[in-house]
């Protein structure tokens, strides 16, 4: 048994992508009779992202700027946890 972690990003579809993992499974098997491999999908979890324009957003980047004296730098979070939902 394998297990596979796939972390999306805006502007990917989940359901095209569980449909493109059937398909490479689908051929694999139409390859080699002796394949088998199924998908079970533990979790959905969409992309989150807000725009810098954001009151909550701005607000953070204020108090980070206060307290810092610096800019703040605006980027992804290579995780995820049950707050960012």
């Amino acid at each position: 048994m394998g297990y596979v972690d796939i972390r999306t990003i805006p502007g990917q579809v989940h359901k095209q992508i569980k449909m493109q993992l059937q398909e490479i499974l689908n051929q694999l098997a139409a390859d080699d009779p002796d394949f088998y491999a199924q998908i079970e999908f533990i979790a959905d979890k969409p992309v989150v992202s807000m725009d810098k324009e954001e009151p909550i957003v701005m607000i953070a980047a204020g108090a980070y700027k206060d307290i810092t004296g610096k800019d703040p730098v605006y980027n992804g979070v290579p995780g995820a946890i049950d707050g960012v939902f």
